[in-house]
């Protein structure tokens, strides 16, 4: 849990070099911190509980 607060942390420090974050995980906390980051972030951060489907959505041009 602290590694994925630091990284949350150093997005919301960098929000403005991103233009889509994908977070891949299992947890439900990590969907609510999506939802939240989403709301602060220009970009678009989406939350996937499938590896394929985030790295195909992070790649798509």
């Amino acid at each position: 849990m602290h590694a994925a607060v630091n990284d949350f942390i150093a997005s919301i420090k960098h929000c403005d070099q991103f233009k889509r974050v994908a977070v891949f995980g299992s947890c439900t906390w990590q969907k609510v911190l999506t939802q939240v980051g989403n709301s602060m972030f220009s970009g678009d951060i989406r939350y996937f509980d499938n590896r394929i489907g985030a790295i195909n959505w992070i790649t798509k041009k």
